[in-house]
């Protein structure tokens, strides 16, 4: 099976998740570096440009699979894969470094978890859930918030209280999404 450039680009995107981890635990001879007066933490400033890498990337392949009307089964069941794995491994990341607290890693990932399952339910019964803008809302937050995470978080130091009150933002913007789904595709959870 030959692949499409815009699917190509999406595994792209799930094989940068690994350098990611890589770069995240290299243990570095030295931990941090001033720039413009400013201190920011080696890995984390590494794994931030793969990230925007990764980030522009589902943008472009998306946008190439419509625009040249190659949208694929494999591409439209990869995106939001390679979505998940990339934003849920960091959740899961920086809760394990204490940047990001553990019930909003909970709620994101199990939001995650239930929309998925109601897609498989859907699917059955030959219903396509499409992404609503309020998911593409909370994918924007998701991505936007651990970006930033990425630039200003230093080793055993507290996150800016505004990056929080993001992040707690972010995790009612992926609730309310997922509540979102469930109301609009009810009907595939009672139907036999």
């Amino acid at each position: 099976m030959a692949l499409n450039t815009a699917t190509k680009i999406t595994i792209g995107r799930v094989v940068l998740l690994p350098i990611i981890i890589i770069v995240l635990l290299f243990p570095y001879k030295f931990e941090t570096v001033t720039i413009l007066g400013y201190n920011f933490y080696i890995r984390y400033l590494i794994a931030l440009f793969i990230y925007i890498f990764a980030s522009v990337s589902d943008a472009v392949d998306g946008y190439l699979a419509r625009s040249t009307n190659t949208v694929t089964n494999l591409g439209k069941f990869l995106d939001p894969v390679a979505d998940k794995l990339l934003v849920n491994t960091l959740f899961i990341y920086f809760t394990y470094t204490g940047h990001i607290p553990v019930l909003v890693t909970i709620l994101i990932i199990g939001r995650d978890t239930m929309v998925d399952a109601l897609r498989m339910i859907a699917v059955e019964n030959n219903v396509v859930i499409a992404a609503s803008k309020y998911g593409k809302l909370k994918t924007i937050l998701q991505m936007v918030s651990l970006g930033l995470l990425l630039l200003v978080a230093l080793p055993n130091q507290p996150l800016p209280q505004w990056l929080i009150i993001l992040f707690y933002i972010t995790t009612l913007a992926s609730v309310l999404s997922g509540v979102d789904y469930f109301i609009k595709n009810k009907s595939s959870l009672t139907s036999d």
